[in-house]
């Protein structure tokens, strides 16, 4: 009777176990399936709306700094009573230059992006039939979607930070070759590259989209098991 005890004990601790794995809750999968699923939906529109507004709005930049370099002269006499201003003119056309070309440059990426199939990158966890085995795959997917977000995060922010800097050292050039100090003027660039500094430090600070569900997954895991 007692060894039948024992075996019936067995049994139960065995049944719990199993049940317990099976109703395991997936967490990292149902998170995965959530992106891979709106990422279908939303198709390649979003990615398309973001890359022609980019590029249209340094397009417009661009032909700021053409209008402003080229016509600054006549529109300063026909409306100011009087010419621009040479260095403003040089600063103006410089700063939305450089700064339209960049944006510009990041939304002809985008529209020159080929699209991108998430279920077949990630096939393998959708193709898994054990749920446990699923489960540290998604985590693993999530993971790597967190590093790729991060990645093109940083490359924004560093592009867009990059344009007042770049317009510095062109206009220290310009001010050494026609022999001015070579500081003049050079810090005027972060008055016309605001947006694109605004830009920069919002990606440089934020987190991205793919970043916020991998720390989503791991909240839910906490939440769930703690320290186990």
């Amino acid at each position: 009777r007692m060894y039948r005890r024992i075996a019936c004990a067995l049994l139960a601790l065995v049944a719990a176990t199993s049940l317990a794995f099976a109703e395991e809750p997936q967490i990292a999968y149902r998170i995965l399936s959530g992106y891979v699923d709106k990422k279908a939906a939303e198709g390649e529109s979003g990615r398309r709306i973001g890359g022609t507004i980019l590029a249209t709005g340094g397009g417009l930049l661009l032909a700021g700094a053409g209008v402003t370099f080229f016509a600054g002269d006549w529109i300063g006499e026909n409306f100011f009573g009087g010419m621009m201003d040479p260095e403003i003119k040089t600063n103006v056309s410089l700063g939305l230059g450089i700064g339209g070309a960049a944006t510009l440059a990041v939304g002809a990426g985008l529209l020159a992006a080929k699209p991108h199939d998430y279920v077949s990158e990630y096939g393998e966890v959708f193709d898994e039939g054990d749920p446990r085995v699923r489960e540290a795959l998604a985590v693993a997917a999530l993971k790597d979607l967190a590093i790729q977000g991060k990645r093109r995060r940083m490359s924004g922010a560093i592009s867009n930070l990059a344009v007042p800097i770049i317009y510095g050292a062109v206009k220290a050039g310009m001010n050494a070759i026609e022999g001015k100090p070579w500081n003049k003027d050079v810090f005027g660039g972060f008055y016309w590259s605001a947006w694109n500094v605004a830009s920069g430090l919002t990606s440089l600070l934020g987190t991205s989209e793919e970043e916020r569900l991998y720390e989503k997954y791991r909240a839910g895991r906490d939440a769930l098991y703690g320290d186990r």
